[in-house]
């Protein structure tokens, strides 16, 4: 797994807090959050509002951020053929899963228990404490993370591939020797 965190995206300031590649199970994007249950005041899929030193103050849903970081990672990959379905019904799309989540990192599920968290953050899509203890199993991690793919296919990035999506994210100048 190649993973990357920080990183600015394209031209529209996007920064997800990590992008995520696996050569089989494709792109994630996730955002990740400190709150803590008595942060939040409210929240709605668009929304949260947050009990801060300085009040109420409204944030973006992290789930909506990340949805945002990885449909723009998609519309900028689709439009390089090597990372494309080239026939086929999928022509056009990518050849590889993506998605999103987010990481509430300082709330355990017995805190979030309460009706209404789950359609506001949808238990496939959100990681809390529990899901990143030290003793939860590398397979049960690695479930819950890939859970959180739009879409579920087989496929296997080759190098190349690889390399064209890492080029996406760190797009550079490339010189090719003239031959003549």
């Amino acid at each position: 797994h190649l993973v990357w965190h920080d990183l600015p995206i394209g031209d529209a300031g996007l920064q997800p807090d990590f992008v995520i590649l696996s050569p089989r199970q494709g792109l994630l994007v996730l955002e990740v959050k400190d709150w803590k249950r008595s942060t939040l005041a409210g929240a709605d899929k668009h929304r949260v509002q947050l009990n801060l030193e300085r009040g109420v103050v409204a944030s973006a849903h992290p789930l909506e951020q990340a949805r945002q970081h990885v449909l723009a990672l998609v519309d900028r990959m689709q439009m390089d053929p090597a990372l494309v379905a080239a026939e086929g019904r999928f022509q056009g799309k990518l050849i590889f899963p993506w998605g999103w989540g987010c990481a509430l990192v300082n709330m355990k599920a017995q805190e979030v228990s309460a009706p209404g968290f789950a359609e506001v953050f949808p238990p496939h899509r959100t990681l809390l404490r529990d899901d990143l203890a030290d003793d939860v199993d590398e397979e049960t991690f690695s479930q819950r993370l890939w859970s959180m793919m739009q879409v579920q296919f087989p496929h296997t990035l080759t190098l190349p591939q690889q390399d064209r999506v890492r080029w996406h994210l760190f797009p550079t100048l490339r010189v090719e020797g003239r031959q003549g």
